[in-house]
């Protein structure tokens, strides 16, 4: 009989400000060791394969076999070819993931398949298909993933037999903005670029804050502006009209008669990081580099925030380097 098969885990990364992503994995079936296959020449037999994850706080960990749970799996058939006796896992038509009851998703994943070892690989409502993994809980940064093939009803390879691979999970920015005196900020408009080069942009709620969720790790830079206007008395027009029966005024004189609007005052600039549940992520080093070029660093408080004062207003970039996730509030 042929060597058992095993499942190839193949990921594709992309760079990332530290390190790399996994942006999708590509499944592969190959032959392997000295086992005896349950797969037989040109005869299709009932297939599965089961997809088991497990959370971790650092990639270099490893979990053990009890550390894993069953997420999701995917019926077809599985033969070998004839001649080369290579291993063929054809999905049916309506395959589609069955995932276990009670995840919550978070993630998704982009699974692909390798044509030389898969056949009719199924797609998703819009595309590709994806693999959702569950919410990430306090602390985690990673999942890893492992993949068991079961042929004919018998496990041809378990998760502990297959490759494993670890995937970077995303985290959120959380902005708050605040005046001098530490009083929230409501409806101020805001800018976010993040890592990936997405700009959000929208307005602060009535507590100063602003969210934007699935971000990947990385250098984001986030902008406030504080927009001013100065109205001028009722009854006295505009400078540089003219009233019925009433001369324009020159250009310039209208020029100096508009009323200045007053300097931007230094503001303030708040930095709160918490986890997935909201926890603070409390003594997180962090470092903001502000609009006139200075490096400021310090650790989050045990709130998991930080208040920098003095700030002109404008653009700043805020950097946690212990690559547990980005929160800024700036003025």
């Amino acid at each position: 009989m042929p060597p058992s098969l095993r499942v190839v885990l193949t990921p594709t990364l992309e760079p990332i400000e530290i390190g790399l992503k996994t942006a999708s994995v590509q499944l592969g079936l190959m032959r392997f060791g000295s086992g005896q296959s349950v797969a037989a020449v040109d005869s299709p037999q009932a297939a599965k394969l089961t997809f088991f994850g497990g959370f971790m706080t650092e990639a270099r960990n490893r979990l053990g076999p009890d550390e894993f749970t069953k997420l999701a799996s995917i019926t077809g058939q599985a033969s070998l070819k004839a001649g080369s006796k290579a291993p063929l896992f054809e999905f049916a038509p309506s395959a589609a993931l069955e995932y276990e009851p009670d995840i919550e998703p978070g993630k998704s994943l982009l699974l692909g398949f390798d044509s030389a070892t898969f056949a009719n690989p199924p797609v998703g409502e819009e595309g590709p298909l994806k693999l959702r993994l569950p919410l990430a809980p306090k602390g985690a940064r990673f999942y890893e993933l492992a993949v068991e093939l079961e042929i004919a009803g018998s496990v041809e390879a378990s998760q502990a037999d297959n490759d494993h691979l670890d995937v970077l999970l995303p985290t959120y920015i959380a902005i708050r903005v605040t005046d001098e005196a530490g009083t929230p900020l409501a409806e101020e408009p805001y800018k976010i670029i993040c890592p990936s080069g997405d700009c959000y942009e929208g307005k602060t709620d009535e507590q100063g804050m602003a969210r934007v969720d699935g971000v990947d790790f990385g250098d984001a830079q986030v902008g406030v502006r504080q927009q001013r206007t100065e109205e001028l008395e009722s009854g006295e027009g505009v400078p540089g009209e003219a009233r019925e029966g009433e001369a324009a005024e020159e250009p310039d004189q209208a020029q100096a008669q508009t009323p200045a609007a007053p300097p931007l005052e230094p503001n303030c600039l708040e930095i709160m990081l918490t986890d997935e549940e909201g926890q603070p992520c409390a003594g997180m080093p962090y470092e903001v580099l502000t609009p006139s070029g200075q490096t400021i660093s310090g650790t989050l408080d045990e709130e998991g925030c930080a208040r920098l004062e003095g700030l002109d207003p404008g653009d700043c970039k805020v950097r946690f380097p212990d690559q547990t996730g980005w929160g800024l509030a700036s003025g």
